[in-house]
């Protein structure tokens, strides 16, 4: 009994330290770590020789280096912040789009190279410690080395397209120990997104500006969150099918202001494809939505 006790506590360790990501054989794009859901996900420092690696033609000098993948499931802005446990550490990054999971054809569409200025640390603050990519930032996509006028660490976030394929590179700049988290966000799903990205709800800016419905097309669980921006008050009616064309859920319910969140309850839904269609007062929307173990 006791051991069959240990043996839960074990499982039950692993599977709550899913999102750390221990493993640091992510040297090169080949054997990335490839992220399914945007989340949080905490790395170490790479210490391995052998993670020393230049990165085509934004890091071009040989630093330890992390990578990171990821594919598009619905297309819309996409966002990260690297955060150093050392807040004074000079992290470096840069992101391409790739043709496959081997990597090829990297195009380089984002390079962040901002850090120390030697000799003059007040001038260097901007360009250190969290770093990544805000919609915040209208501002070009590079910084260069050093610190200049404007520098802040960020670049814009990136305009991504269904089954699209991105790697991201992550340096320290001076090759120092310690761990860093990336936390992704933005509007474009991954494939095991089960939720709307709670960055995307508290950041006026990222809310899409005009009469919109949106819904992750890839769940779990027996709720489906949908969510309505800019929509006047009225009458919305949502029917959920099966493959089969049976009736999984059908409610009726008020826009009671111009951003709210419904959620459609699809009790014992088993995982497979199904069928949304949402009517509202002046047009209708019909999509196919997958419910996944």
């Amino acid at each position: 009994m006791r051991s069959a006790l240990q043996l839960l506590q074990i499982l039950a360790f692993l599977h709550f330290c899913q999102p750390l990501a221990l493993s640091q054989n992510y040297f090169t794009c080949e054997n990335a770590f490839e992220i399914c859901s945007k989340g949080s996900f905490r790395f170490e420092f790479p210490k391995d020789p052998a993670s020393k690696t230049t990165v085509f033609s934004c890091l071009p000098e040989p630093r330890a280096t992390t990578w990171v993948t990821w594919e598009v499931a619905e297309a819309g802005y996409f966002t990260f912040t690297i955060t150093p446990e050392k807040p004074t550490d000079d992290v470096d990054f840069a992101v391409f789009k790739i043709a496959n999971k081997d990597c090829e054809k990297p195009k380089l569409l984002r390079c962040m190279l901002s850090g120390q200025v030697t000799g003059y640390p007040e001038m260097s603050l901007p360009c250190l410690g969290p770093t990544g990519l805000t919609t915040a930032e209208r501002r070009g996509k590079r910084e260069c080395n050093g610190c200049s006028k404007g520098d802040n660490n960020f670049l814009p976030a990136l305009k991504c397209e269904k089954g699209e394929r991105y790697a991201l590179a992550i340096q320290n700049y001076d090759n120092a120990t310690g761990s860093f988290t990336v936390d992704f966000c933005g509007s474009a799903r991954l494939p095991c997104d089960s939720v709307f990205c709670e960055e995307l709800t508290k950041n006026k800016k990222d809310l899409p500006q005009k009469e919109e419905v949106v819904f992750t097309s890839v769940f779990s669980g027996e709720n489906l969150p949908l969510y309505f921006y800019n929509i006047q008050p009225q009458s919305v009616s949502a029917i959920v099918r099966d493959a089969a064309g049976k009736v999984r859920a059908s409610e009726n319910f008020q826009v009671k202001n111009d951003q709210m969140e419904y959620l459609i309850r699809l009790n014992d839904a088993p995982a497979g494809e199904y069928f949304i269609e949402i009517k509202l007062k002046n047009h209708s929307i019909s999509s196919k939505v997958m419910i996944m173990d």
